[in-house]
């Protein structure tokens, strides 16, 4: 029995750097071979990306339960504050960026035919990854900002299915992420120019507005401003690993030629 698991293993090894070299039929048999053993390597960073992500949306999950419900958040071996434990939770993901970028590093050095491009795209994931963390612990801050109790006025329905949209975009990036799935990335895409489009209206009505105190003003447009800039993160790291590394985070634009004098 074991030999034929071993053997069965060895026949998915050579069928697996068969179509390695079908990928780079130019490659070297010790380059086919190190892109084999090696690409377990970049595979793990990119899992501890997802996960990573994963801890991003809890960290928004609990930020908006504050803001928005007024509802602390449930740690039962702290009493420490919101602002306190999501500052926590944002050292941890500034671990797993230092992490990814060591396997990275790892990866390259060792490989002697390295995926250059899958490497410095997910390089530039990690950033906005770190970067969704310190915006949801700018969130936690905004019940300082806010020390009554929360309405259920109209402008606070707003936020809270801003809130609820952005949720949806956390499911679909971690899903694309993990599944390399550009439809559902692409979904991702839409459903942030869809709030890019309903926030920027909100905007403009609360500069207009007359009604709500200078506190209230400053809180609901620094939430929206927060929430614009969690689903930009989102859109970039869904997107990300389907675009030329040269445009990852940037709209592809049409290039237009100089007019002749």
């Amino acid at each position: 029995m074991n030999i034929l698991k071993k053997f069965s293993r060895s026949l998915k090894a050579l069928r697996d750097m068969y179509f390695i070299w079908k990928e780079r039929p130019f490659s070297t048999v010790r380059e086919i071979s190190d892109i084999y053993h090696k690409r377990p390597l970049l595979d793990s960073a990119y899992t501890s990306a997802v996960e990573m992500l994963k801890r991003d949306s809890y960290m928004f999950s609990e930020a908006c339960a504050a803001v928005l419900d007024d509802v602390s958040i449930r740690t039962p071996k702290t009493k420490g504050s919101i602002i306190t434990t999501l500052e926590s939770e944002d050292e941890r993901i500034n671990l797993y960026e230092r992490d990814i970028r060591k396997r990275i590093l790892k990866y390259l050095a060792e490989n002697s035919a390295p995926d250059v491009k899958r490497s410095l795209v997910l390089t530039s994931l990690v950033i906005d990854l770190e970067q969704l963390g310190d915006y949801t612990v700018e969130m936690a801050r905004l019940t300082l900002l806010n020390p009554h109790k929360v309405d259920n006025s109209l402008h606070m329905k707003t936020m809270r299915n801003y809130r609820d949209r952005l949720n949806m975009m956390f499911s679909l990036s971690a899903e694309a992420l993990a599944e390399k799935s550009k439809k559902k990335a692409t979904q991702v895409s839409k459903l942030n120019q869809g709030l890019l489009t309903d926030s920027e209206k909100f905007l403009r009505k609360l500069e207009r507005g007359k009604n709500l105190r200078m506190a209230d003003v400053m809180f609901y447009m620094l939430l929206t401003r927060y929430f614009r800039r969690v689903g930009g993160h989102l859109e970039n790291i869904s997107m990300g690993i389907f675009q030329p590394f040269q445009y990852v985070g940037f709209k592809r634009h049409t290039k237009h030629k100089p007019k002749k004098s």
